[in-house]
This record gives C-alpha cells, structure tokens and sequence, in this order.
C-alpha cells in the first residue's frame, strides 16, 4: 500500500486541507504541535475509523464544527482506491457517519462497519480484528512515539499479551482460556453423572425384586383366568335357564290377564250390539210417524196474486188520490163564487170604470154567480160519489191483500214443516247405516274375540304345570345368585391382581428407564472423563508447547533483527543488547546489566526504534500475504538522537529499501536523506502545507 494524498475537513488545526505524498523517503516537517501527527491520524480513521480507547471522534473533529471528513487517495495491489469517513456532532456527541470507496471507478457506500470489513479485505487483514484495535497496522505501519515506549516499558504479561496479538498467537492462549472453561464445565457433567449414578445398584437390585414379583403376580393371573372364565360360562347358562322360566312364568301370566281383558271386551261388544239394535228400532219408529205427518200436511198455493194486488192498490191510491184532489178544487171554487157573490151584493161603484152599479145588474150577476155555483154543487156531488167508489174499492182490494199475504206465510210454513221432517228423515236413515255399519264391526270383533279366547284357553292348558314352575323359580334364583357371588370375588380378585400387574409394571418400566438413564450417563461419565483428562493433560500442554515453539521462532528472528538495527543505531562494543525470553530488551554496559530507564533520551530513542523495525519485519514475514509492507510511518524516530545517531538514520532508512517511508521530525537534519519534504505550518490555530 501507498498513500498518494490525504484531503482533511474541520479535522483538528485543519479547516480543508490536501497533502500530496510522493514515493520514496517523505519528511513531514513542521515545529512541535504544528499538525503532523494529526495527518497520521487522518490516515489511520481513514481506514479502521473509530475506535474506543484509541482514537475517538472528538479528539479529531475540529472544535466549533458539526461536520469533518477525511479522504485518502491509496494505490494498493497496483490500483488507486479512494476512501472517505465523516464525521458528525450530534449533541455532545462526535459520531463517524456512513462514507464510501471508490475502486476501478466504482463507489460503493457503507456503514463505518462495512467500510472497515471491505478495507480489511483489501489490505488482506484478518477479518477477526473487524471489531478490535488494528494492532498489526500499529505495529507494522504506523505506531505513535508514546506507544512504542510504552511497550518497552509495560509490564512482561501485558507486553507478551500485545505481542501474542501482534503475531496473532494470542489464539493459543485463547484456546487454553476457552479449554479451562470448557474443561470446567466437563468436571461439573462430570460431577453432575457422578451424582445421576448414585444408588445405580440399589436400583438393579430393586428392579430384579420387582420383575421376580411381576412375574409371581403374572403366574397367578394365568390360574385364576381359567377359573374365572368356567364361573362365568356357568352364570350365562343359568341366567339362560333362569330367564327361559320367567319368560314362561311371563307368558302365562300375559294370556291370563290377556283372556281376562278379552272377556271383559267381549261383554262390552255384547252389550253395544244390544244398545245399538234397540236405537236402529226407535229410529224406524221415529220415521214412520213422520212419514205420518208428512202424508197429513195441506200444501195448497194461495189463489191471489200478490204482485198484481199490489199493482191494483196502487192504482186505486193514484185514482183515489185523484179524485179528492178533483174534490178539494171544487170545495176551493165554490167558496170563491160564494165571496163573489157577497161582494156583488155590498158593491156600489164599479171597481174598473168606478161607475156606480144598478140594482138590475147587480141581479143580473147573482143569476149568473147562482147558476155557476149550481154547476159546482153538481161537480162536487159527483167528485164525492167517486171518491167514495175509489175508497171502496182500495179497501177492498187492501182485504184481498191481506189475506193473500196470510195464505202465503201458511203455504211456506208448511213447506219449511215438509223440510224439517223430509231432512229428519234422511239424517234417522244415515243413523240407521252408520249403525248397521257399526254391528257389522262389532259382529266381527266379536268373532275375533272369541277366536282369540280359544287360542289363549288352549295356551293356559298347555302351561299346566305352572305351579310346578313357580316352585322352582325361587331355587334357581338361589343358584344364580351363588354363581354371581363366585364370579364377583374371582372378578375382584382378577381385578385386585391386574391392579397390582399394572402398578408393578409400572415401577418396573420405571426402574428400568432409572437404570437405562444411569447407564447412559454411566457412558456419558466415561466418555467426558476420557475428554477432560486428555483436554486437561494433553491438549493444553499441546498448547502451551506450540505457542512456545512459535513464541520461540518469533523470539530468536525478533531478537537478532533487534540486536542488528541498534547496533546499526549505536554502534559501541561497550553496550550489547538481547531480548530475554518475555521480549524485554536486556541491555548490557562494560559486562554490567542496566535498566532501560537509566539509559539518556537518544539510547531509548535508538532501544525503542531498533525494537520497532524489528517488529515490523517480523510482523511483514508472518503475515506474509497483507499488503502493507511497502509503507512505513515514524513518528518522531529521532527524539534525543546525537548528531552521529542522526547520521545512522540514512543508514537505516536505505537498508529498509520500501516504496515508500514517512517520518514525522522536527529535526532538519533528516531533511538531507530524504527524497521529498512536506513542509507543514501553523497560524492561528489553522494547519497549512507550505
């Protein structure tokens, strides 16, 4: 892997800024706190992003800013990939967002996760690390100047528990951790089988008892079931015999009481027959007096026409009606000639011309007012006699009327009479044929009767020895019951014994799932003490010795890479260097043994740096397939160094012969044995190239 750019957003002292990274030896230079480390920084989020205790979000994005961002530009296996994270505050938070990479023109966006999990992929790193720190890119590529101090000066567990991680050997102690655990939860199955197989024998041994006493209880049902069947062989046959008896005691009893009824029937039929002739008697009686007073009646038709009586009378009202009218009129004229006449008499003057009036004419005028009411007197004289005639005549014909409708209301009750017993008649005739009809049915029920009599006399005969039969059936009531007394307690017995058959068998069953269950876990006891033994004494000492032989190999290759760079580094007779067998650098002076910490500033610069490229290269050949062994970052590898030991450092740097180096120094000595120098400065809080 080489890194061509870095293009940093709001990260730290950078607001946007792009830093081109050429091949070969690169120096990024700049004063103390001008903003180098912050560029390797950059780096490492760009690949792993975040991680918890190493590098969090808020220790990069720049103070004051919602959003920062971090794109690296890197030529891996030959090809460039771009990858970008961001950053986000939401809150008090400092959170990486998702981001993208971009290869063979291709982007493709992920989650922080997912872009980590391709990145891994791609530098050929384990995947198991996906959620852990990135050791093997902090001891390879980049490691921080405190970092590498530190592991020199940790405590030997905690350096040999970095290192494992480092060589990825770590997993040998994992294995024996997880086979301590697995091994203590065998011993306690195995404390667990040891405790289901307790009483084992106990149980064997009650589980023989109780097969033996199953066996004894099955013998003796085999003797008591044939017994049991004979009783109740026997109990059917006298029940048989026992209910032919009383269903004859039954039949007997059925036809006696069966005769009885029909005799009392038969009575009765006698007896209705008898009723029924005495009423078919009375009834024809009944019909010959009224065929009597039938012949009596007088049916005769009135003689007058009602309707034309009617017509007449009316008639005679009209000319009656007539005739008074004529009568009225004529009284009305006469009295009006009698006034005139009177008022001739008293008249003076005329009243039309007022001329007075003469004796003479007023005589003249009484003769002709006389001679007119004479011809009225004659007129009502005849009108009277008319009136007379006409009244005459309707009272007549109202008589004749009378008696007509007299004549009619007799001739109709005579009708309705020769109806009601006409119909009186027809109702006695269908009584008499119902009746007939009903001595006909009884004739032949009476016959039925009496052939069912005979049947049941000649049954009752034939059931003559019924007192015998009484006799005997208290007897084989007796048997039978003595037959059921036996067949019960064989039953119970029967019963008691399957009761006990099956409660024995049950324990049985139960007893022997017991012992199934303490065998298996007899075996299974066996099987997982053979597995803890050759877990607990063979399998983790395995363990042991091949993490020591590869602690070994690593150890004699780390150490002799080590002793070579410091003596490349400080080249004094005087002073020899080794790693003892936890990886801690045991330094000798003029044969005496000194602690690192007595050593000045420059010989723990030089312990720390030779120790430093040593792990790299032992790193790059075990893990030979990941694709960062052409690049090397130091940070401030020179701190404290003489003028001499800065020398050494073009020594060190042609003889690491990688595509491309980048070291972090304020010394501007080294800028003379680099190929490229990237110049960073700081104003006003601002990081910039220059």
């Amino acid at each position: 892997m080489i890194v061509n750019s870095i293009k940093l957003e709001n990260i730290r002292s950078y607001v946007n800024e792009k830093i081109e990274f050429p091949d070969g030896n690169v120096l990024l230079a700049g004063d103390i706190g001008s903003g180098k480390s912050t560029i390797l920084l950059a780096l490492e989020f760009a690949l792993f992003g975040l991680s918890k205790g190493v590098l969090s979000g808020e220790a990069l994005l720049r103070k004051g800013k919602r959003e920062g961002s971090v794109e690296v530009n890197l030529e891996i296996g030959g090809k460039e990939h771009i990858i970008k994270r961001t950053l986000k505050n939401v809150g008090e938070k400092v959170s990486q967002s998702a981001g993208y990479i971009i290869a063979d023109g291709m982007k493709k966006e992920g989650t922080a996760q997912e872009l980590k999990s391709h990145i891994l992929n791609l530098l050929n790193y384990p995947q198991e690390i996906l959620t852990k720190k990135s050791l093997i890119f902090r001891y390879t590529v980049y490691t921080p100047q405190e970092a590498m101090k530190k592991i020199l000066l940790d405590d030997k567990e905690s350096r040999l528990d970095t290192l494992r991680k480092v060589f990825q050997i770590d997993k040998y102690k994992k294995i024996r951790e997880n086979t301590g655990i697995y091994v203590k939860h065998l011993r306690e199955r195995v404390n667990l089988y040891k405790g289901q197989l307790e009483g084992l024998e106990d149980k064997k041994t009650e589980l023989g008892q109780k097969l033996q006493a199953l066996n004894v209880l099955q013998e003796t049902m085999q003797v008591l079931l044939p017994k049991l069947k004979s009783e109740k062989e026997n109990l059917a046959q006298q029940r048989k015999k026992l209910n032919e008896l009383e269903q004859k005691q039954e039949r007997y009893h059925n036809m006696k009481r069966e005769l009885s009824v029909s005799q009392a029937t038969l009575k009765e039929k006698l007896a209705y027959r008898e009723k029924n002739s005495d009423e078919i008697e009375k009834i024809k009686q009944d019909i010959k007096k009224i065929s009597y007073d039938l012949s009596s009646l007088k049916l005769k038709k009135p003689d007058s026409n009602l309707e034309e009586l009617q017509e007449k009378i009316k008639n005679a009202e009209k000319q009656f009606l007539e005739a008074n009218n004529s009568l009225q009129q004529l009284h009305g004229k006469k009295e009006h000639l009698e006034k005139e006449q009177k008022q001739i008499l008293e008249l003076d003057d005329c009243p039309t011309c007022k001329q007075p009036v003469s004796e003479n004419h007023k005589k003249e005028m009484q003769l002709v007012a006389k001679a007119s009411l004479d011809n009225i007197s004659r007129q009502l004289d005849q009108a009277k006699a008319k009136k007379a005639k006409y009244e005459l005549e309707l009272q007549e014909l109202r008589e004749a009327k009378d008696l007509a409708q007299k004549q009619k209301q007799e001739y109709q009750m005579e009708l309705q009479k020769e109806q009601l017993l006409t119909e009186n008649t027809a109702e006695k005739q269908d009584r008499i044929e119902l009746l007939n009809k009903l001595q006909e049915e009884i004739k032949q029920e009476i016959g039925a009767l009496n052939s069912r009599m005979v049947e049941l006399t000649n049954g009752l005969s034939l059931l003559s020895d019924i007192e015998e039969l009484n006799e005997r059936l208290p007897k084989e009531k007796e048997i039978l019951d003595e037959l059921q007394q036996k067949a019960h307690v064989l039953e119970v017995q029967r019963a008691t014994l399957e009761q006990d058959i099956k409660n024995n068998e049950e324990i049985v069953l139960h007893l022997k799932k017991e012992v199934e269950k303490k065998e298996k876990a007899k075996q299974k006891l066996h099987k997982i003490q053979h597995y803890h033994n050759w877990l607990n004494d063979f399998f983790v000492q395995l363990m042991s010795t091949m993490e020591k032989h590869v602690m070994l190999q690593v150890h004699g290759e780390f150490n002799n890479l080590f002793q070579e760079w410091f003596n490349i580094l400080l080249p004094d007779e005087n002073v020899s260097i080794r790693l003892d067998d936890e990886f801690t650098p045991m330094i000798e002076q003029n044969g005496y043994e000194v602690e690192l910490d007595n050593m000045s500033g420059g010989e723990k610069t030089a312990v720390a740096l030779a120790y430093r490229l040593a792990l790299n290269k032992v790193i790059n050949n075990l893990i030979q397939n990941i694709n960062t062994k052409d690049l090397l970052i130091l940070d401030e590898p020179t701190d404290g160094f003489s003028t001499e030991q800065l020398d050494r450092m073009r020594e060190v740097l042609d003889l690491l012969g990688l595509k491309q180096v980048i070291i972090v120094s304020h010394e501007n000595k080294i800028e003379s044995f680099v190929n490229n120098v990237v110049r960073v400065e700081k104003n006003e809080h601002i990081s910039r190239i220059i």
